[in-house]
């Protein structure tokens, strides 16, 4: 069962690190993060998941063009608060989106606060927005009717980071179309001539990358290819997992015990992407000679820095948060809810890892 977040290691080092920043003045260098796993006896991970808890409540930033934390200076008073509400489990995705929010926000003078949940059904919407002017809601896609309720009844606004559950009337939404995503992945493969197309699932278990599975599908069923289901690869890791190393365990293992009778994979999220080309390479097969790869990235740059660099479809990350923000900047200057939708369209961007299949 999952544990509660005042109950996780890195909430208490957040608490201990904030004791120690409050005997520290403005633009003092934090400790590196291996300083504080040493001293704190924990991983990277954990690290930085404090950090993280610090930095949306603007304990601590980082200068523009410095590596290291420092003490947040003393600023404007935020204009209002924003609480972000996220899932618990790891997502490369949700941490690139919040973390472009929170940049993006203290520019603007918002403050921010985060609210983690383990289990979207016992989401707390009044808790999650105690103390705060405004919310963002990004992860689950479940929703119950008391949450139904609680967010069509609420005077403070709301906005997801997702495709809005139709039942929600009093909300703002700006989400990126999943399906879509796993739809075109899939044609710009078919496209090249392939047909037999694997895809792959690297992350926990969540809403996006399952729609995106279902994108990959339909579109696999509308070219008429046979027996798909064996094209699954499921590598899953737990949430808590690291998921490249996590998924490159399950992905060889998958390959060990299945025809290579596909000459493409999608990957429906980056890190399964960099997991599958070391697994490839260590085979011996060469991408994208004998193998395309393709995989959705919101704005990683990592795919750049691959060997090959990895044809992925993104999309603008930047717009994606103006538009969340300003759906927020409306509905607190109109002293009401403003019930705008925005769809982020994804774009293919070409690079090595597809080609056309060998005859």
């Amino acid at each position: 069962m999952a544990r509660r977040v005042a109950h996780t290691k890195h909430f208490k080092i957040s608490k201990l690190l904030t004791e120690k920043i409050r005997l520290m003045g403005p633009g003092d260098v934090l400790p590196t993060i291996d300083e504080l796993k040493s001293r704190y006896k924990c991983s990277q991970a954990t690290i930085t998941q404090a950090l993280d808890r610090l930095r949306f409540r603007g304990l601590i930033e980082r200068p523009s063009g410095k590596m290291r934390l420092v003490v947040a200076q003393d600023g404007l008073a935020p204009r209002f608060q924003l609480n972000l509400i996220r899932p618990l489990w790891p997502s490369p995705d949700f941490d690139s989106i919040t973390n472009r929010i929170y940049e993006m926000g203290l520019k603007e003078h918002f403050g921010f606060g985060l609210h983690v949940y383990s289990d979207g059904k016992r989401l707390n919407i009044e808790q999650a927005l105690k103390d705060a002017d405004a919310g963002l809601i990004i992860g689950d896609r479940s929703i119950s009717e008391a949450q139904i309720e609680a967010i069509n009844g609420s005077r403070k606004p709301i906005v997801f980071l997702r495709e809005k559950p139709r039942e929600v009337l009093r909300a703002g939404s700006v989400w990126v179309d999943d399906e879509v995503v796993g739809k075109l992945a899939t044609k710009h493969l078919l496209d090249l001539g392939h047909k037999r197309i694997a895809v792959m699932l690297s992350e926990p278990y969540n809403p996006s990358s399952t729609t995106r599975l279902e994108g990959w599908r339909s579109a696999m069923t509308r070219a008429r290819i046979p027996n798909i289901d064996s094209l699954v690869a499921d590598c899953s890791v737990p949430s808590g997992t690291e998921a490249i190393g996590g998924s490159y365990e399950r992905l060889c293992k998958w390959l060990d015990k299945h025809p290579m009778d596909f000459t493409a994979i999608f990957c429906v999220g980056w890190t399964g992407a960099l997991a599958a080309l070391h697994a490839f390479r260590e085979r011996g097969i060469r991408v994208p000679d004998q193998m395309s790869v393709i995989t959705y990235a919101s704005e990683s740059p990592l795919c750049n820095y691959s060997a090959p660099p990895l044809t992925t479809l993104q999309i603008d990350l930047e717009r994606y948060t103006r538009e969340a923000l300003r759906i927020v900047e409306e509905s607190i200057a109109a002293a009401s809810e403003v019930s705008r939708n925005v769809l982020i369209k994804p774009d293919l961007v070409v690079r090595e890892s597809t080609a056309r299949p060998r005859r």
